[in-house]
């Protein structure tokens, strides 16, 4: 079989100069530690070419003269290996010069990710994970049961219709339950209501549109946006930055239209904290993860820090922050965490180690899959902290610490 997706971007893929500036570029602003600075996390462990996206570039072109074909081996070991943090696209030489733009590489691994799913090359663990989330009687990727989806808002009465629809997504259901749980008493706190859609609310299908699945992605899309449409809302707010910029680019990318507004909870919070007296200011030493799905895909960086500053935090950043954050190791959909999980944990120590060398005690982020994963990192490498996701510590500062938890810290 020929390739398929991949055509769509050969102009793409021919138009890679390979000039290494996605594997290391010569470090910005922190050079009196070192001259180079690393880009794409998965060189940055294992040292081979054909890692970042030059090297996957370089490949692409091969496959499309049919120099090469797909095969079980090419996809195990690089397709499926991109973490899909978008630090290579940040980068690309294409930035520097006025009028061109960066290489796309997350539509060309996107596209061989497609052929991939079409040629049955996919890895076995992620092929499980989409089919928990297409199966009618799960609808998650952890295939845990769809009625336990809404077992955090059991007790909170919200309604099936209103303006404004939270959307909670799977990995704060099923795996950190007091975050949807802070988002609703912080938004009621303010005199807002809004709809949920408890057990109809289906997975994003963020995890399919980064294994390949896009025919899948697009059914499990078109179904929830008629489902979100029936609510009558106008606009959908997140608290998962994977989750929003699924709704806020990847829809757009499949054709699929999204007909109300989409807001992730960064820019809803700043309005309410500047209303709301604080019961108290959060007086301690932070540091933040940039979500790589909030910051590079989504281009929202201010939000949670004029949050973080608001609450009274002392904000010292990361060496690498921003636009040039460190992927947490986990990768788009979680392929690096469910397939590579030593090259999961290699990284997110990395992450971990450099929070620890600010000095801060506490760490915030702005997504429940970094917050479980650099946690899970904090424990394996005995690093002494604290976390909190966005809305957490939100609510805290606020007095709304629930009772159904001892903490809000994750």
């Amino acid at each position: 079989m020929g390739v398929m997706k991949l055509e769509e971007f050969k102009n793409e893929v021919w138009f890679c100069g390979c000039c290494s500036m996605c594997r290391e570029t010569v470090s910005k602003g922190i050079a009196d530690k070192h001259a180079w600075v690393g880009v794409c996390p998965v060189y940055d462990v294992l040292r081979f070419d054909h890692y970042t996206s030059r090297g996957r570039n370089t490949i692409a072109k091969y496959l499309l003269e049919e120099v090469l074909e797909y095969n079980q081996a090419l996809a195990e070991d690089v397709i499926f290996r991109c973490l899909g943090c978008k630090a290579c696209e940040q980068i690309c030489t294409p930035t520097l010069v006025p009028g061109l733009k960066p290489i796309e590489n997350m539509k060309i691994i996107k596209a061989m990710r497609e052929d991939c799913w079409n040629m049955g090359l996919v890895p076995q663990k992620l092929k499980e994970v989409c089919m928990n989330i297409l199966d009618p009687e799960k609808n998650n990727p952890y295939g845990l049961d769809k009625e336990l989806r809404e077992e955090w808002a059991e007790d909170l009465n919200l309604p099936k219709q209103a303006d404004t629809l939270y959307f909670a997504g799977c990995a704060a259901a099923y795996q950190n339950q007091n975050t949807p749980e802070a988002v609703i008493k912080i938004l009621r706190k303010a005199g807002q209501e809004v709809a949920y859609l408890g057990n109809d609310e289906l997975c994003c299908g963020h995890q399919l549109i980064w294994t390949g699945d896009i025919e899948g992605a697009r059914k499990n899309a078109e179904e929830l946006i008629k489902r979100i449409k029936e609510t009558g809302a106008k606009k959908v707010i997140f608290s998962c930055a994977g989750c929003y910029n699924t709704f806020k680019n990847d829809y757009k990318d499949m054709g699929i239209s999204v007909p109300f507004k989409v807001e992730h909870i960064s820019k809803t919070f700043l309005p309410i904290l500047k209303k709301l007296e604080l019961k108290e200011q959060f007086k301690k030493k932070v540091t933040y993860h940039d979500p790589c799905h909030l910051g590079r895909h989504a281009g929202e960086y201010k939000g949670p820090r004029k949050i973080i500053r608001r609450i009274g935090a002392e904000l010292v950043e990361m060496e690498r922050s921003g636009k040039e954050s460190w992927c947490c190791g986990a990768g788009s959909g979680g392929t690096c965490l469910i397939n590579y999980p030593d090259l999961n944990q290699e990284i997110r120590s990395r992450r971990i180690k450099e929070a620890q060398a600010t000095g801060a005690n506490v760490l915030i982020t702005a997504c429940p899959m970094c917050l479980k994963n650099l946690r899970d990192a904090a424990h394996e490498n005995k690093v002494e902290m604290d976390f909190y996701d966005l809305p957490n510590l939100v609510a805290e500062v606020l007095g709304l610490k629930s009772e159904q938890y001892d903490s809000w810290k994750g």
